[in-house]
């Protein structure tokens, strides 16, 4: 999982620790007097070493959208999901479908995430306006793609800094 950001933007993450079938961390980052949520998510595969279900993530996920107000923060919810978002009949997919139009929430990931070309890694947010320029790219580095976006907020000044150097001497 990884947020990329400029320096010069507030942003502070935590982790959130009280998930048991999926990784959380939690960034708020605070624009020109706004704050925006955005969490991160990574959902490890079933497996006979863990022996999650999606059953148990999909219980885990929704009692974790119910935790915070739609209305004080406007959360971006990104990351892996392991669910194959792109086949509509598959029963879990079908129920997360079902979760995210329960909380007011859309999915706007399009295009195959992963090499296997499935739509694994996912972009959730109450308002879709808030997400420009979506893309997915291949930058073989796994054998998930990339996502990058823009999101609607001026970007803050740059903070100019001055360095100062002396020759070095022979």
């Amino acid at each position: 999982m990884c947020v990329i950001h400029r320096e010069s933007l507030d942003m502070q993450c935590i982790a959130l620790t009280t998930m048991t079938h999926f990784e959380c961390y939690q960034c708020t980052l605070f624009i020109n007097g706004r704050s925006l949520l955005l969490i991160c998510i990574y959902r490890p595969p079933p497996s006979s070493k863990n022996k999650f279900t999606p059953k148990q993530f999909l219980a885990e996920f929704e009692t974790f959208l119910g935790g915070f107000s739609l209305n004080v923060h406007l959360p971006i919810i990104i990351g892996d999901f392991n669910l194959h978002y792109d086949n509509q009949t598959e029963t879990y997919v079908c129920q997360i479908r079902d979760i995210l139009r329960t909380h007011l929430l859309s999915q706007v990931v399009n295009t195959p995430t992963q090499k296997k070309n499935h739509i694994l890694d996912w972009v959730v947010t109450p308002d879709i306006d808030l997400i420009n320029n979506l893309q997915v790219m291949d930058k073989c580095i796994s054998d998930h793609k990339v996502i990058v976006f823009e999101l609607p907020y001026c970007k803050p000044k740059l903070v100019k800094r001055t360095i100062t150097c002396r020759k070095k001497e022979h």
